[in-house]
């Protein structure tokens, strides 16, 4: 509130994607709360009880995608039926999201996209209110210095990323574009032909480390790049983490976050088969693929949803799936880690992890075995270069202060369509 309790700005803020989409928005809506703005988050509906415990308005927009990913589990792994499987739920999702977002956008000041969110920009055009776009990773945004964020190979040549990007952006606008201009006409606009152009005329904010992974030179001047929304959550850790952790010597992280397993008791006495090996204690964690049930040895300990920010302190590696939290958390840590890439930019994480050093080379999701991450751990608690720079690049990372630059970042928005009132750009200013 303003210092004459007036609510400064009215802002809707719509990620689309996993835990580790929405985890970032979360951040930002809490400081904007902060500041005194009334900020509606519309997202998947798992994410209500989180989003609401930390006191921000929740409307649910889009399918469960928890129970979407369990009941895909059989195709992530196998790249392009994943990528086809997910391609058709995305369009699914497109009709149902324009409509709560038409319901609930009315009144706002700003609309803030984030992920794969792709009407949201749409609506707000419809609706006469400015729109900007939130992404996690540079990959997600078309430049000739990557290939798009389905592709596993980050090593091509320009020409080769540049054909890429034409492959990939022609494919989703046969896909994509009838149902986003089907919400379109219902708002009274005209059709657009170009799906990843009308997101990337916004502003855009790619909040991840430059230092983990720099913005490329040809992406468009409206893109600000700020370090990563790191979640740091004052919450203490459960009692059965912090007993576990003091009964031994530090152990290392393993799980792959919102993405599900074909066979979740294979994948799990693979992680207990190679911690074995690698004679390490590990918190093993549930993740949406339920990894961890049934009977464990005592070098284990299963974890639920706990914040990544608290819990990497105290371990000595981290084995995950290339989400861009988890990468960024785990550096924050400075610990090794070693990635196990699904799909979509998780193998853009990968590459960066290894090619700054921080990580062996990445493990394959199809063919991972108990010696091969046996190996890969081995590396991280071992090579004293790898643990040197780990450490190093906690301390380049861990000043940054990315809530309230992208806070700012919201209200320049705001303040560059005329959304802020004279009254408004005081309060924020701080005037009396």
């Amino acid at each position: 509130m303003t210092r004459n309790g007036e609510t400064r700005l009215r802002i809707v803020i719509a990620p689309a994607g996993s835990r580790g989409d929405v985890q970032p928005a979360l951040v930002l809506a809490r400081t904007l709360s902060r500041r005194g703005h009334s900020v509606l988050m519309a997202t998947h509906p798992e994410f209500g009880d989180w989003i609401e415990a930390h006191g921000i308005e929740f409307v649910a927009c889009g399918r469960n995608l928890q129970a979407v990913m369990r009941e895909n589990a059989a195709v992530v792994g196998r790249l392009w039926s994943a990528v086809r499987r997910f391609n058709r739920l995305i369009a699914d999702d497109i009709a149902e999201q324009g409509e709560v977002l038409t319901r609930v956008a009315p009144g706002a000041h700003v609309v803030l996209g984030a992920s794969i969110q792709f009407i949201a920009g749409s609506v707000a055009e419809g609706l006469g209110m400015p729109y900007a776009h939130m992404v996690y990773c540079p990959q997600i945004l078309r430049s000739r210095h990557h290939p798009p964020a389905l592709f596993p190979w980050q090593t091509l040549p320009h020409w080769m990323n540049a054909l890429g990007w034409r492959l990939f952006v022609g494919t989703y606008n046969r896909l994509l574009l009838p149902h986003v201009n089907r919400r379109r006409a219902r708002l009274g606009l005209k059709p657009i032909t170009d799906l990843f152009g009308k997101v990337t005329e916004s502003p855009i904010l790619l909040a991840c480390d430059a230092e983990l992974a720099p913005m490329p030179p040809d992406l468009p001047a409206r893109c600000r790049q700020i370090p990563y929304l790191a979640d740091d959550d004052p919450a203490p850790l459960p009692e059965g983490i912090r007993s576990f952790l003091a009964t031994g010597a530090a152990p290392v992280f393993v799980g792959f976050g919102s993405m599900p397993a074909a066979d979740p008791a294979g994948t799990t006495r693979i992680i207990v088969e190679a911690t074995r090996r690698a004679k390490v204690r590990v918190l093993l964690s549930a993740g949406w693929a339920g990894l961890g049930e049934g009977g464990l040895p005592d070098h284990c300990c299963v974890v639920g949803d706990v914040a990544h920010g608290a819990l990497f302190q105290h371990v000595r590696a981290v084995v995950h799936h290339g989400g861009a939290g988890t990468t960024a958390t785990a550096a924050r840590a400075g610990v090794p880690q070693v990635v196990v890439p699904h799909l979509l930019d998780q193998f853009y994480w990968a590459d960066r992890v290894a090619r700054l050093g921080l990580g062996p080379a990445p493990l394959r999701v199809g063919s991972l075995t108990a010696e091969r991450l046996a190996r890969a751990l081995a590396r991280c608690l071992d090579d004293r270069t790898m643990i040197s720079r780990a450490r190093e690049m906690a301390a380049e990372v861990q000043s940054h202060r990315a809530p309230e630059a992208a806070a700012d970042w919201v209200e320049a928005v705001a303040n560059a369509h005329g959304a802020v009132s004279e009254r408004m750009r005081a309060a924020m200013l701080g005037a009396p």
